[in-house]
């Protein structure tokens, strides 16, 4: 079941984007890097996104499998519990906020972490750019910019 995020839920999505980082992104970013994602995705930002209902979660009726924020048209922190990998929740969640921004956007847009650009592509979505941030002094991470049309109308 897939639902909007609640307050009580903050600490369990927290933990299981945390988990996740840790368990993943060391195969595809440098320490720098990994401590940059850890906290772009604090509590607090995720306590912040669930108060103004911008928070899903996809559970078994006992636990969070997965969680991804919706901003207008903007896909963001979507993740799964790292036991959960290669389930289908990915997809499944990807599928419901899309179709929650297609009622009242032509596209999705995304920026996509390394580990997740292959799924992203596979799900339709198409790079647009590439930007840089600077993660700490004289650091610089690149990202892709993803986008997907929504094709309902054709």
């Amino acid at each position: 079941m897939i639902r909007l995020a609640n307050i009580n839920d903050a600490h369990n999505v927290y933990t299981l984007i945390q988990d996740t980082i840790l368990a993943i992104y060391g195969e595809f970013y440098s320490a720098d890097e990994v401590k940059f994602f850890l906290d772009l995705h604090n509590e607090a930002a995720i306590e912040k996104d669930i108060k103004e209902e911008k928070v899903y979660v996809l559970t078994d009726g006992k636990c969070i499998l997965a969680t991804c924020t919706l901003e207008g048209n903007h896909i963001l922190r979507l993740f799964v519990d790292k036991a959960h990998l290669r389930k289908g929740y990915g997809r499944e969640m990807l599928d419901y906020v899309e179709s929650r921004a297609f009622e009242e956007y032509e596209e999705c847009v995304l920026d996509t972490s390394t580990p997740a650009k292959e799924f992203y592509t596979a799900m339709g979505y198409v790079a647009i750019g590439e930007e840089k941030i600077e993660i700490k002094s004289g650091v610089l991470m690149k990202y892709e910019i993803m986008k997907k049309n929504n094709r309902s109308d054709i």
